[in-house]
């Protein structure tokens, strides 16, 4: 019984060292930012000291959220064209080890590949977006967005990408309130005019 048991241990460490190499490597890869925050109005100490930490906070929470967004992942995809990565792509990717004596009806049909491209760049943005990992590093204004992926080059791209795309997006977003500002002001301007003109007038 003793040599059975030690025999069963035995196979089961090596089909478990088996299966750990024949998995496929996992990369990581980093991307930093420097966020800082808009500079604060004019304010009293009181409102300084009861609102500055919060206010930090809920600022920093806010850009973590945008950049874990559906709306910046689907830029990405599209910028890099990830729908057509192999590692996304159906039938690209390298079949798993097991899949070799293992019947096709009990692994099933992999619905990606009979889905319509709009359905597979959706599939592709919830994988990226689920996959980027923004956090914040403490007691700084940094954010450290990390990506891991089976492809080095890929999981370098995605965070580097992605910082890229937040940039423009938030450049873009303060030039819109900008002009919004600008046309405002330059409203409120002719209004003033205009009433200073009847004033005089009268």
């Amino acid at each position: 019984n003793q040599w059975r048991i030690l025999a069963l241990v035995a196979a089961v460490g090596i089909l478990a060292a088996f299966v750990a190499s024949s998995l496929p490597l996992v990369y990581r890869s980093t991307a930093t930012i420097l966020v800082e925050a808009g500079k604060p109005k004019i304010i009293s100490i009181e409102e300084v000291y009861n609102s500055m930490g919060s206010a930090q906070r809920e600022y920093y929470q806010t850009q973590l959220e945008i950049l874990k967004s559906r709306d910046l992942a689907a830029k990405l995809v599209r910028q890099l064209k990830l729908a057509d990565h192999p590692q996304f792509k159906p039938g690209a990717r390298s079949p798993a080890f097991y899949e070799k004596w293992v019947p096709k009806w009990f692994v099933g049909e992999d619905a990606a590949a009979t889905a319509s491209p709009e359905r597979l760049e959706n599939r592709v943005i919830s994988a990226v977006q689920s996959g980027v990992n923004p956090q914040q590093v403490r007691n700084s204004q940094l954010i450290r967005i990390a990506y891991d992926s089976h492809d080095p080059e890929l999981a370098a791209a995605v965070p580097n990408a992605l910082v890229d795309i937040y940039i423009d997006s938030d450049l873009e977003s303060r030039m819109k309130m900008n002009r919004k500002a600008s046309s405002f002001l330059t409203g409120q301007t002719a209004e003033l005019k205009k009433k200073l003109s009847e004033s005089e007038q009268a």
